[in-house]
């Protein structure tokens, strides 16, 4: 069968899609990516058909929308209106390449930032799955990834109603989604766009952890916490530089923040490397698109990468310091190691403090009130006992998950079935 999966943003964003791509194409499916530019070569290297959003991802944030967006660092709802302004800006042009990508497709995968697709998806009257990277479906247990801490059962349960008319606001009516829906013959999403697929059927998967974020009381049978899809990066080799500088003394502490554009880099690695001093640890700096550690002259206990395998390295480093990205949360978790998260925007906050709550993380410090004395203070409490085995025990678990075939088998059972999302 034709399958096509529609996705937007950094090669971090597309690494689990790809891998559930392989998947699928390794059970005989044809398999489709739509991505930006940046994601061309890891999806071809895959095996996997590439079709281009003919954008690029650090292009777009170096226009003055994308600069907004990263100014917006921790304020979740100027980053959605932001978010709002730049998709709306490629709104018709990534409607018509779903189109085309899809054209041929029996079924077509979609996430929120490609949610156009299921639209796309039921002109064609094929069936269609949703993706989301944290969790959107109504709990009472916890808050959407919005809101910080525990607002009690029916406030936790309410903030999803919260987001989901926030991004029907600024999302669905910001690109004019419903009057392309009715152009269509489609009927408009009137009480919500996740709650208009929950009530048509549509199956949800969120390939996070279970360990850390089960499938929770009163979820549809139509939802399911596969855990992450790790993407292997089998050809990676250090360099001799870094096996050298690995076996000179104990493990290092890593730090990279990815995709994420710091204003202020210098000062931010001024910032690591005097927490460093103060706990008298080693370091390995990864550059990332903000240029961390780049032009400066860094202590004989430091060492600097560009492009460094997680799968590789995190297994042989002390702790992990990062950005919460969802990928590289789950490389940290996979590997077992204590994990401090620095979060910037979004769902990176609620990953810091699920981590904290779970006992394999200090209490997340966002990139604005990042200091030496917190980040020192952060540093020695994953030298400690209890947290080290925690993570070790996580990691354990994380292993064991077998995300991707559970992914897969949703997917097999939809196109077996022929489920055709009807709005009720």
């Amino acid at each position: 069968m034709r399958i096509t999966i529609l996705t937007f943003g950094s090669r971090g964003d597309a690494a689990p899609l790809i891998r559930l791509g392989e998947k699928l194409q390794d059970k005989g499916h044809e398999v489709t990516i739509l991505a930006t530019t940046d994601s061309k070569e890891l999806i071809e290297q895959s095996g996997l058909k590439f079709h281009s959003a003919q954008l690029n991802t650090r292009s777009v944030l170096k226009t003055e929308l994308g600069q907004q967006l990263l100014a917006a660092q921790g304020n979740g709802l100027k980053a959605l209106f932001i978010w709002r302004n730049l998709v709306k800006t490629h709104a018709g042009n990534l409607r018509q390449m779903f189109e085309q990508a899809s054209q041929d497709a029996d079924l077509i995968i979609f996430t929120l930032s490609t949610f156009a697709g299921h639209t796309v998806a039921e002109k064609m009257g094929i069936p269609s799955i949703a993706v989301s990277f944290f969790p959107i479906t109504p709990t009472k247990a916890f808050p959407v990834f919005m809101f910080k801490g525990r607002l009690g059962g029916q406030l936790n349960r309410f903030s999803y109603r919260i987001f989901e008319f926030l991004y029907q606001k600024l999302i669905v009516e910001g690109e004019n989604i419903n009057s392309w829906r009715e152009e269509l013959g489609l009927a408009p999403y009137k009480n919500g766009p996740f709650t208009t697929l929950r009530a048509s059927g549509v199956p949800h998967l969120y390939p996070f952890s279970p360990a850390i974020f089960p499938n929770q009381p009163g979820w549809s049978a139509n939802t399911h916490v596969t855990g992450y899809w790790h993407l292997d990066e089998p050809g990676w080799q250090p360099t001799q530089a870094l096996l050298d500088f690995m076996e000179k003394g104990s493990q290092p502490v890593y730090f990279g923040f990815g995709s994420m554009a710091i204003q202020k880099p210098l000062e931010v690695t001024k910032t690591i490397l005097e927490a460093l001093a103060k706990t008298g640890q080693r370091a390995i700096l990864s550059k990332g698109w903000a240029g961390i550690g780049e032009g400066m002259e860094l202590p004989a206990t430091v060492f600097l990468v560009d492009a460094v395998s997680h799968d590789w390295l995190f297994q042989r480093v002390s702790a992990v310091v990062h950005h919460g990205g969802v990928g590289t949360t789950h490389s940290s978790l996979r590997a077992g190691r204590p994990t401090l998260i620095v979060p910037f925007t979004t769902d990176q906050p609620m990953w810091g403090a699920t981590l904290h709550r779970y006992g394999m993380s200090p209490k997340p410090i966002p990139i604005k009130k990042l200091t030496s004395d917190r980040l020192a203070k952060a540093l020695l409490e994953m030298k400690s006992e209890n947290m080290i085995e925690r993570a070790r025990q996580v990691g354990v678990q994380v292993r064991s998950e077998n995300a991707v075939d559970k992914a897969v088998a949703v997917i097999e059972q939809a196109l077996l079935n022929q489920l055709v999302p009807a709005l009720v």
